[in-house]
């Protein structure tokens, strides 16, 4: 293999791709292109050059480490950059004991004597891995820094005793040298060299950053608010001296080995899971001390932490699990050689992997108020045969029955798991949902760039994430007034669809589920009540959103600046309406006269222009219409227009 020539629709390489391809001359990459994964192009020797398009976002660990390129540009949408993901021989720059490429820093000197790193101003990034041979001090980051990778900080010698944050950065914050994110809703370095004993996290925090407390030796205990949601990977690995841990109610997520190696805690230590937990990640307690054995009917023993399995045996080729389990975790049956497996009722989380590749695994049955089934979680299960999915469920994620050729049934071109469609062929044009599907699995028909047309049956209830992300070739498609929720990426991407409608019985769309949908000129919600994920990157830009007035989809279109076109009644009746919500208040002077000092950026729709131009009418919008709607409100004038 010497050249290689990735077409355009592609998203991802994924990790070792390209790894060892060691003749591998030339590839050429597409603009669709947005990650390098982990050692994609690792020890492709003779791989002189390359040309990385701007759309790439992410660059992961030793994605081009070992080839053969001495220079490269980095593309101007890059968000992160991997623990030694560039190529070894560029020409890298070192200025005050910090290695940097461009505008990116990457590394660190070894000098035991430096006390403090002070990143450069006009660096945007700053690598994964770039302060790990640091031997300790300060770091101190600019006010031009967008972007940090997930251990950055995370040192080999564990000395780091502050991070401090420039007060005019915009994107990050410091206080008492740890780091957040600048609304500190985000924990992202607890310094390994800070030797306070307890640390209350703050009441603004949601997410602790993977690697966020990793090595501390100095913490026994960390005080959780509420707010906490999600404790991503290795988040307090190696914190040897807890010996204590009380996990927040609101929890949801716990990363993998997120609490592995915390040796300090007595043996098996009761830990409580909170119920709101749906997640808990491959050997997040290992090594700590915390699993309970417990054993089934023929004594096979299972490890848990308090209602979850999070390893299992397979010393016993059958089993019946005859006490309470609320989640089997990450990846706790993976490989097992087991035959027969029988769950019980309480079950309503299985993890990912979390029965990867038990080949010889024939019967298990899946419980009634089991929620979601992950990714992966009976991928390679080639004997297995699962007929029912309880109506309870709501997700099944990437490849959950992939390999499972006792399980899947395929029907007109799309693969089936009892009442959820799981996958589809790619060369299908037009394809029909059989009836009775409940619901379409996570990436079912991901990329399916071919397809044109899908027919949806009523008792749809389900579309997961990225779903129909890439299917470039729908231009409409019509969904059913049985759907519940639309999830993350469901039709990302599908760069010709240019009209949808939202059924009235949908929850929420959730994030980036129309994103990249760029010649979409109606998207209609029929729901006041449907709630959108708060970011711009949920509807494309380009999209007129069509809904009621003062609904979600309007709060929606006026915080993101789309144009809303209302479904109960014509804007063009309201003069003074600047923001379509058909009233005149306060609200419209201030859209007023933000159009008028940056037309660019706080943009108005044409028929809100029509609207609010109420001061010598034609002259366009200047500071007097604002004014003239101001004196209308006081009834100093009035009628409008003046």
């Amino acid at each position: 293999l010497q050249y290689v020539i990735v077409p355009y629709g592609v998203e991802r390489i994924e990790q070792e791709a390209f790894s060892r391809c060691t003749a591998l001359k030339a590839v050429f990459l597409p603009e669709s292109l947005s990650y390098i994964g982990k050692e994609a192009f690792d020890y492709c020797n003779s791989l002189k050059e390359i040309e990385l398009p701007d759309s790439i976002s992410e660059i992961d660990d030793s994605a081009l480490y070992d080839t053969g390129i001495t220079e490269i540009n980095l593309p101007e949408n890059l968000q992160y950059l991997g623990n030694n993901a560039l190529p070894k021989k560029l020409n890298y720059e070192t200025e005050n004991g910090i290695q940097y490429y461009g505008n990116w820093a990457v590394g660190c000197d070894t000098d035991k004597d430096t006390k403090s790193l002070t990143v450069r101003e006009g660096t945007v990034g700053i690598a994964s891995g770039a302060f790990s041979l640091s031997y300790g001090g300060d770091i101190n980051i600019p006010s031009t820094v967008e972007y940090i990778g997930n251990n950055s900080f995370k040192s080999a010698y564990s000395n780091i005793q502050n991070v401090n944050v420039s007060e005019d950065n915009k994107y990050f914050c410091s206080s008492d040298g740890i780091l957040y994110s600048k609304d500190m809703s985000q924990l992202i370095c607890y310094p390994a060299g800070k030797d306070e004993t307890s640390f209350d996290i703050p009441e603004t925090v949601s997410e602790i950053s993977a690697y966020a407390f990793y090595e501390n030796k100095y913490l026994t205990s960390v005080n959780f608010p509420d707010s906490v949601r999600y404790i991503d990977d290795y988040a307090f690995s190696y914190c040897k001296g807890f010996t204590e841990l009380s996990l927040p109610s609101g929890l949801l997520e716990i990363g993998k080995n997120a609490f592995a190696n915390c040796s300090g805690f007595e043996s098996q230590y009761k830990l409580d899971i909170p119920d709101s937990v749906t997640k808990i990640g491959e050997n997040a307690f290992a090594s700590s001390n915390m699993y309970i054995t417990r054993y089934t009917e023929n004594n096979s023993n299972i490890e848990m932490v308090d209602d979850w399995i999070v390893a299992g045996d397979d010393f016993f080729k059958s089993h019946e699990i005859n006490f309470a389990v609320r989640g089997i975790a990450d990846g706790a049956y993976k490989e097992k050689e087991i035959t027969d497996l029988v769950l019980p009722d309480e079950v309503e989380y299985i993890g990912e992997s979390a029965f990867q590749d038990c080949r010889i695994l024939e019967n298990i049955n899946l419980p009634q108020n089991i929620v979601s089934i992950d990714d992966k979680a009976f991928m390679g299960c080639e004997n297995v045969d699962i007929i029912s999915i309880p109506d309870s469920v709501s997700h099944i994620g990437k490849s959950a029955f992939e390999y499972c050729y006792e399980t899947v049934k395929t029907s007109d071109g799309i693969d089936y798991v009892d009442s959820w469609a799981v996958g589809a062929d790619k060369t299908m044009k037009s394809l029909s949902v059989r009836e009775g599907t409940r619901g379409i699995a996570e990436s079912s028909f991901y990329g399916c760039t071919e397809l044109e047309t899908v027919q949806f049956p009523e008792g749809l209830c389900f579309i997961n994430d990225e779903a129909f992300e890439l299917c470039i070739g729908i231009k409409h498609t019509v969904l059913p007034e049985s759907l519940l929720a639309i999830d993350k990426g469901a039709f990302a991407y599908c760069i010709t669809l240019d009209e949808i409608t939202i059924p009235e019985n949908v929850l929420y769309t959730d994030f980036a589920s129309f994103f990249g949908c760029e010649k979409l000129n109606k998207i209609t919600f029929m729901n006041p009540e449907t709630i959108m994920y708060p970011s711009a990157l949920t509807i494309d830009e380009n999209a007129v959103i069509y809904g009621y007035r003062n609904s979600f989809a309007q709060k929606y279109a006026t915080l993101f600046k789309r144009e809303f076109v209302a479904l109960d009644g014509n804007s063009e009746e309201v003069t003074g309406d600047a923001n379509g919500d058909g009233n005149i208040d306060i609200a419209d002077v201030v859209a007023i006269s933000a159009y008028v000092a940056n037309p660019e950026k706080n943009t108005l729709s044409e028929q809100s222009i029509i609207n609010s131009d109420v001061q010598n009418v034609g002259d366009g919008l200047t500071a007097n219409d604002a004014l003239a709607i101001q004196q209308y409100l006081a009834n100093i004038i009035t009628s409008l227009p003046v």
